[in-house]
């Protein structure tokens, strides 16, 4: 049989708690000392290895795994992938690693994991997963001579700090397998990685005898309060809590009502420049539009409608699809328009294409829409060869930008790899990834619930699956749309519309058209207020509406026109 090395990684520097792996937990070991008790026990293993880096700063992670007598290797400090390659070179075999922040890393688990590894063909094996052990428990296996099938020098800045984690998010390159766990809980969380985690852990260990994913998991489902302790709840860029920013919009909507619609201009705009897209996703919702309007919006209307906007109450413009706006050849030109009328910015972008770090700067947020995992996945639904260049972009994005998101559409074709991609992301600047269902493809949502995502939220990295439940229900829940007026949709042909769902019919006609009439006039027009009649009427989009992001804002304000006593809390 071949030689079986557990190499414990591990390295002082952390953006929440620093040495992780010497933190002191109730049973008086350290973290690292309850992972090497664990494998001292494991038969199978030959040696012990604590792989860390040669930065002065580490040497307290080595002075403990002298004492705890295991071997030490120091390598490349900011450059994970050269380090492992490094500890692999001089230890042959098949590796167990396991991070330095697992006190509860399960030994039963990973041993069952390195005997199927040494049974089969794969070059990686795993356990943690939706269908795997508990985040925090488990492991990853793999031959040593791995690293010979990458080409280290080819990789960027940060595929190399990834290490390992970059062979699991090249499903298409490399031959693996996720080893599944029977009992699984996929919402649990053990992992160390800050205060919270520490109590959980210490709860765990000072009332289970023998640690396994089977008695953690008995533990947490009789004590549901501890379970759901160090789950992370945070401020989401999307969502209702927003429009609490906005008490006179909220005033005015409220006041709506049949014959009387809410005549205050948006607080923002859905703005297409263009429907020329150089990506072709099979879900897009666009193509129509796409092969009947193929002009871009000139830059006269763009600065008519940016003096409009500002003068009347506007806060904000999107630039976005029907295609691909940083196709435009004025999109900076748009951008200095809206900047200079002092209105916000936000882009979103399908990411494979770079504009200056001084334009990025000028932009309040961007949301790259990825609905990817790796390299074969966008080829298959994107029409796109180059995933790692859109991830090198999102990544440039976020350095030069404070405010930086991913956009997923959730498919059954899309959402075997997103924790890979997950656990990738959330090492970076990127500020969320939020996900949502694909419109008007409801044969192709998953088919199973993903709230269990939310585990890997961070303080400064959220998982936003709302629109998962919040924007999957049809016809308005049967209630009248106040809250069309938040928003409005202007296609790239100039055409305005009151709502950006309904024009999946013929017989919705645009308000009106901004290269030949002001924003003002269209929005306080005949037709406007024609048609916000209709969307007023409960029965009118209990038959028309379909799937809508608006419906879970309309009702938050059909629960508050009900509330009697208004002057109290």
């Amino acid at each position: 049989m071949k030689k079986i090395t557990a190499m414990i990684v591990s390295f002082w520097k952390s953006e929440v708690m620093e040495y992780k792996s010497l933190v002191k937990l109730i049973n008086g070991k350290s973290v690292l000392e309850n992972i090497v008790d664990s494998l001292k026990e494991m038969t199978i293993v030959d040696n012990i290895v604590l792989c860390t880096s040669v930065s002065p700063e580490d040497m307290l992670i080595v002075e403990e795994a002298k004492k705890l007598k295991i071997e030490i290797f120091r390598g490349e400090v900011d450059n994970l992938i050269v380090r492992l390659e490094g500890a692999c070179s001089k230890y042959k075999g098949v590796i167990l690693k396991i991070d330095g922040n697992l006190p509860l890393f399960d030994k039963f688990m990973a041993e069952k994991l390195v005997l199927h590894h040494l049974s089969d063909t794969n070059v990686y094996s795993y356990n943690e997963h939706y269908n795997g052990v508990i985040w925090g428990t488990g492991c990853e296996v793999f031959d040593s001579d791995i690293f010979d099938m990458i080409n280290i020098g080819e990789l960027t800045l940060e595929q190399q700090a990834l290490g390992s984690y970059y062979i699991r998010s090249k499903p298409d390159k490399f031959n693996m397998h996720a080893q599944k766990y029977e009992n699984c809980r996929p919402k649990y969380k053990v992992i160390l990685e800050n205060n919270r985690d520490i109590d959980v852990i210490n709860q765990i260990l000072k009332n289970v005898a023998t640690i396994s994913n089977d008695t953690i998991i008995t533990y947490l489902d009789e004590n549901s309060i501890i379970a759901e302790y160090n789950k992370i709840d945070q401020a989401k860029e999307v969502g209702l809590t927003k429009l609490f920013l906005f008490p006179d919009k909220i005033r005015s909507i409220l006041k709506s009502d049949l014959n009387k619609p809410d005549v205050s201009f948006p607080l923002s705009i859905e703005l297409s420049l263009t429907n020329r897209c150089n990506l072709s996703c099979i879900w897009c919702s666009d193509k129509n539009l796409r092969a009947k309007q193929n002009d871009d919006l000139p830059i006269s209307s763009i600065k008519n409608l940016a003096e409009n906007l500002a003068k009347h109450g506007t806060k904000g413009v999107t630039i976005e699809g029907g295609g691909e706006p940083l196709l435009v050849k004025h999109f900076n030109e748009t951008v200095e328009i809206f900047r200079k009328s002092g209105l916000s910015i936000g882009l979103i972008t399908n990411g494979s294409i770079r504009i200056p770090k001084d334009d990025v700067k000028k932009i309040d947020w961007i949301r790259v829409s990825l609905d990817a995992c790796n390299d074969e996945e966008m080829k298959r639904l994107k029409g796109y060869n180059n995933f790692e260049n859109v991830i090198e972009n999102i990544i440039y994005y976020a350095d030069h930008n404070p405010v930086v998101g991913i956009g997923y559409v959730a498919t059954k074709h899309n959402m075997n790899h997103i924790e890979s991609l997950i656990l990738r992301m959330r090492e970076t600047a990127v500020k969320y990834l939020q996900i949502r269902p694909v419109v008007g493809y409801v044969d192709m949502l998953p088919s199973f619930d993903i709230d269990y995502l939310k585990k890997y939220r961070k303080d400064n990295f959220a998982i936003i699956t709302d629109g998962m439940k919040e924007n999957m229900i049809n016809g308005n829940n049967n209630i009248g749309c106040k809250c069309h007026s938040l928003t409005s949709v202007i296609t790239a042909d100039g055409s305005v519309y009151l709502c950006g769902r309904l024009n999946i019919y013929d017989w919705f006609k645009p308000i009106g058209n901004i290269n030949t009439q002001p924003f003002y006039n269209i929005w306080c027009g005949e037709e406007r207020r024609r048609q916000a009649d209709m969307v007023l009427s409960k029965e009118s989009c209990k038959k028309y509406c379909p799937e809508c992001r608006l419906t879970k804002f309309n009702i938050e304000f059909n629960k508050l026109q009900k509330i009697k006593t208004t002057n109290f809390i």
